[in-house]
């Protein structure tokens, strides 16, 4: 269990945060792993903090493990505990956004945009409607309003609304048949006859390894 922050946009004035007590779980049925909110504490700005602090204090004793200390945790100088807001997942972003560059998508699709003179973030866009896909599949109004929110630090996608999400979909279809096309031939040697002999030739040393480390155990 956690103490979870989530953001709720607002039209006219500051966002709402929240805190939340939630865990992760495996759903059988879905297959991926959920979040699951058991208490809502309230708007962050009217959350009592001395409340917030006996309860971090209760569950301290009621572990009774000395490897735990609130006190003793050292925060830099100009950033206190109380003054993080929220934690957010980036490493799902970094690896998929680095995959995206390597196999030439995102060149692709700036490529295209630059000949329609489209000055609208689609290759942000698409990345966006991607990763979530990737990390926590969700439609695209759970993407916009809750997975980009709330859920993952990407600074890039803070300009992007729910309706670039659509319409980088409408580009995409009227482009699909040369994107398609552009990537084939861009990852047709991707597993090529060189990556599979080093492939091989790891996995036949790997194999080898195994054998005289078992053969040096048994002797």
């Amino acid at each position: 269990m956690y103490l979870r922050t989530t953001r709720q946009r607002r039209k006219h004035g500051p966002d709402a945060i929240y805190y939340q007590l939630a865990e992760n779980y495996y759903h059988k049925e879905r297959r991926r792993s959920e979040t699951r909110v058991i208490y809502t504490f309230g708007r962050a700005d009217q959350v009592d903090p001395e409340a917030l602090r006996r309860l971090a204090q209760s569950l301290l004793r009621v572990a009774n493990d000395d490897r735990i200390d609130l006190l003793a945790r050292q925060f830099p100088p100009d950033v206190g505990i109380d003054d993080i807001e929220q934690v957010s997942m980036y490493g799902v972003l970094y690896a998929a956004h680095a995959l995206w560059e390597e196999l030439g998508i995102g060149p692709l699709l700036r490529e295209k945009m630059e000949q329609d003179g489209c000055p609208a973030p689609h290759d942000t866009a698409l990345f966006a409607l991607t990763a979530n896909r990737l990390a926590r599949p969700a439609s695209k109004l759970a993407c916009d309003e809750h997975w980009l929110a709330d859920d993952v630090y990407w600074p890039d996608a803070q300009g992007l609304a729910l309706e670039h999400l659509y319409r980088a979909l409408d580009f995409l279809l009227h482009h699909i048949d040369s994107l398609e096309q552009a990537l084939f031939f861009r990852t047709a040697d991707l597993f090529n006859a060189e990556w599979m002999l080093g492939v091989v030739c790891v996995s036949t040393q790997r194999r080898w390894l195994r054998k005289r480390s078992m053969m040096a155990s048994s002797s």
